[in-house]
């Protein structure tokens, strides 16, 4: 059983094909996906990625770095994730574009 558990909202379009991303570039099954809907989800998993690792909730942007951070083929890239600069365009271009979610790919 995997530490790293990804929950999404499974009826947006934009949410799912991001999962399926995720799910290519984890060859290994290191990731679980669940449903925003599922019992267990965090709170607000409808409204962003919730990635739990180990007990610790991460969403959004935080998430992504998180669940990203979890696979050896995209661990490279997480370091220049948490830069600050990075980071914070990060957090605001992923809060623009879960806004628009549905519109940019829709259900």
């Amino acid at each position: 059983m995997t530490d790293c558990v990804v929950f999404y909202d499974d009826g947006c379009g934009f949410c799912r094909r991001c999962v399926s991303i995720l799910r290519f570039l984890d060859g290994r099954g290191r990731l679980r996906f669940e449903a925003a809907s599922h019992a267990d989800a965090p709170a607000g998993a409808d409204q962003e990625l919730k990635v739990v690792i180990r007990g610790i909730t991460q969403g959004g942007y935080d998430g992504v770095a998180a669940a990203l951070g979890q696979l050896p083929t995209a661990r490279w890239i997480t370091p220049a994730m948490r830069l600050r600069p990075v980071r914070w365009a990060g957090r605001r271009l992923y809060r623009a574009v879960a806004a628009r979610r549905h519109c940019i790919y829709p259900r």
